[in-house]
């Protein structure tokens, strides 16, 4: 799990809205911290911290998001850069509900919410706002074929 970032935007990522990751599928946790960037109320405990963590299977990943601390959440959007297989998922699931699957990239591009499988880099890039408290996302790759049906 890679957070991008440009080099410049460092000294002002209390005024980030959007947090952007890179996540391979190989199981992992990652914390990403967050406070007002200016003064030592962190020592008071006025800070958020979210664990990340991934569990992939041979049909699913799995990406949790739990948050702890009592500072107000600063990111309010999540472009996620998925790479774990080399297929495209059946579906992607946003705590439980399905985000809109692109297969045009401008569609994408423009869109709030959504996932789209870019062929070239064999990741799944996704996009949506941040939900109110702890949420997951399920990438699911299982295969249906005529066998199953």
């Amino acid at each position: 799990i890679v957070p991008l970032i440009r080099p410049e935007s460092r000294m002002r990522m209390q005024t980030s809205c959007k947090v952007q990751l890179l996540i391979e599928a190989p199981a992992g946790t990652v914390y990403i911290y967050q406070d007002d960037g200016t003064s030592n109320d962190w020592s008071a405990g006025d800070f958020i911290e979210t664990e990340i963590s991934v569990a992939p299977s041979p049909e699913q990943i799995v990406i949790t998001f739990q948050k702890s601390g009592r500072y107000p959440a600063v990111t309010k959007e999540f472009e996620i850069r998925l790479r774990g297989k080399q297929i495209a998922p059946l579906c992607v699931l946003l705590n439980g509900d399905p985000l809109p699957l692109y297969l045009n990239q401008r569609d994408y591009q423009a869109c709030i919410e959504g996932a789209f499988f870019n062929m070239a880099s064999r990741c799944v890039n996704l996009r949506f706002q941040q939900p109110a408290g702890d949420f997951q996302i399920v990438a699911d790759y299982s295969v249906q074929n005529l066998i199953d049906m």
